[in-house]
């Protein structure tokens, strides 16, 4: 996952919208294609349209994720990517029980 800021010089105009006047912007970057893969392979070993506990758990897992993004909670975000999706540091698989109910 990668954070870019985005620096710009020069003044805004006196019209610009409130909040769009910032020198700075934050974007996120991360690359989608080895979940998708991963989702792709639990999708195609779905037994009679019936979804598994594990993909139920990463597709919860995936939603988590991007959410965190979408809302700007990167610290968040960044949890749960080396949580769930960070294949260089691997992390014990977090286990929360019945989709969240504890045992």
């Amino acid at each position: 996952m990668f954070f870019v800021y985005v620096l710009s010089s020069g003044e805004p105009a006196d019209d610009t919208p409130c909040d769009m006047d910032n020198s700075s912007i934050l974007g996120v970057t991360y690359n989608k294609y080895p979940i998708y893969q991963r989702s792709i392979k639990m999708l195609n070993s779905m037994n009679d349209c019936e979804p598994d506990k594990d993909l139920m758990d990463y597709i919860f897992q995936q939603n988590a994720f991007d959410l965190s993004l979408k809302t700007g909670n990167y610290q968040k975000a960044i949890e749960y990517w080396n949580i769930f999706f960070n294949d260089r540091e691997k992390v014990s698989k977090v286990n929360c029980g019945c989709h969240g109910k504890s045992r």
